[in-house]
């Protein structure tokens, strides 16, 4: 697994430096997630349909997919929320998103929404019951500040669960740069900040932190 990993990680490193060069970058690096992101060893790794046991995702809740790539987790959690709910696909990567839209129209899914993000703005439209973040927060530079921002986009008593690849998994140096790093201190460390009560915390995916937060307070700046 490890061996793998550190693979799939050189081939990113290479294609997104062509991608750059090519002036064609976003469209390089959607390639490669749908090549990569649904594999069957990460599929086995991620345990979905585990993980969407755990969140107890209910008919007719709003569930925003942070990250989304491929929509492994969003087309779950659409097919939980059943149509009366509604999940928002949220990722920085159009050709990503048009991959989403079509995949959610060829499987009936009529309760997907795309939502274009930024670096800094998840950009939701309205606040919802969760936010799923898998794979995604170690991407982003200004940690403290963007979870706080999260914060006007749940609901009273909504919940950000955050998975992401453990501090000291063996396969980190592969996948997650030094620059991109951060410990579990530091992640409870913003989200107290940010005002998110820790409510669980789980030891699967293998090599992964999964950890679920509450905001009593939100949708409060």
């Amino acid at each position: 697994m490890a061996r793998r990993r550190r693979w799939i990680g050189l081939v990113v490193a290479v294609v997104a430096l062509g991608a750059l060069a090519w002036g064609q970058r976003e469209w390089i690096i959607a390639r490669l997630y749908l090549w990569t992101l649904e594999s069957a060893p990460r599929l086995a790794e991620l345990q979905v349909d585990r993980v969407c046991d755990t969140l107890n995702i209910q008919p007719g809740q709003t569930v925003a997919d942070l990250g989304a790539g491929t929509g492994l987790f969003t087309r779950e959690f659409a097919s939980r929320v059943g149509p009366e709910g509604t999940v928002y696909a949220v990722d920085v990567n159009e050709n990503l998103l048009n991959h989403i839209e079509r995949d959610a129209s060829r499987r009936g899914l009529v309760n997907v929404r795309v939502v274009l993000a930024t670096q800094t703005d998840a950009r939701l439209p309205y606040p919802v019951d969760l936010i799923f973040v898998c794979d995604t927060l170690h991407h982003i530079e200004n940690r403290g500040a963007y979870l706080r921002g999260l914060r006007r986009h749940l609901v009273p008593g909504g919940r950000l669960a955050i998975i992401d690849p453990a501090e000291h998994a063996p396969h980190i140096d592969a996948v997650v740069v030094p620059s991109m790093r951060y410990t579990m201190a530091e992640l409870d460390g913003w989200m107290l900040e940010a005002a998110f009560e820790l409510v669980e915390e789980h030891d699967f995916p293998e090599d992964y932190s999964f950890r679920v937060y509450a905001c009593p307070t939100c949708p409060q700046p």
